[in-house]
């Protein structure tokens, strides 16, 4: 059976300077079985230059072989594709993803195969109670509702909840951290014994998985799409 490969893809965003996997995480992934290879460049603006993946064991490429190789991609943002290049179907996109500015872009992500997984939609309701829970553990950061940017509360055992605000463009290093721990828990959700497993069907899941099986699962985005289609006259 040929390893799966998780690609972390560099931010091209204006200002986002996060990457969505840092070297002290490299680990638990290839625990699950992964192999890592990283977008040259990638955690450079979070002060995580190539040779720090390298040494954990990750892969360093260009964005053309990340998508061509990869099972799975995980970014901060959907990854702008070069020109001639398309995600392959099955492949997985861990991001966040904003889908509901984005409707028809996620048709066409549905239409191509591809199962996308949004962070921006990881249930924040229940703060401790749950792994994927932005604040679930020790050391985790959370921006939750409720908490005032750039504060600091607790919400629990352990458990420290900071209103974001600025932290991503101030604290690169440390929001990155962040955001892998979450990326690492959705990749320990969807990864079993070295094979992809998405049941849409998980509690967590359920509510995080935009598109899965050519299909659009996210229930406002699809009746988005159908509004919009019926406005325009469209099929």
């Amino acid at each position: 059976m040929t390893p799966l490969t998780v690609g972390i893809c560099r931010e091209k965003a204006p200002g986002e300077k996060r990457v969505a996997l840092v070297p002290g995480l490299v680990g638990a992934a290839r625990t699950l079985g992964l192999g890592v290879l990283l977008e040259s460049g990638a955690g450079a603006s979070a002060g995580m230059p190539d040779r720090l993946y390298r040494e954990t064991g990750a892969g360093v490429t260009t964005r053309e072989e990340l998508l061509a190789r990869c099972d799975v991609l995980a970014g901060v943002r959907p990854p702008v594709l070069p020109a001639g290049c398309r995600f392959r179907r099955g492949q997985v996109l861990i991001a966040l993803l904003d889908p509901l500015s984005i409707p028809f872009q996620v048709r066409r992500w549905a239409d191509e195969g591809l199962t996308t997984i949004g962070l921006d939609l990881a249930p924040t309701a229940r703060v401790a109670a749950d792994p994927m829970d932005a604040a679930a553990s020790p050391d985790r950061i959370g921006n939750v509702e409720g908490v005032r940017p750039e504060s600091t509360s607790t919400a629990g055992p352990g458990v420290t909840v900071i209103g974001a605000g600025r932290l991503a463009a101030h604290s690169p290093r440390a929001a990155s951290t962040v955001y892998a721990r979450n990326v690492t828990a959705v990749l320990e959700r969807i990864v079993r014994d070295g094979r992809l497993r998405i049941d849409p069907a998980d509690p967590v899941l359920a509510v995080m998985v935009v598109t899965h099986g050519g299909l659009v699962l996210h229930r406002a985005v699809w009746q988005l799409i159908l509004d919009q289609t019926a406005l325009a006259g469209l099929p």
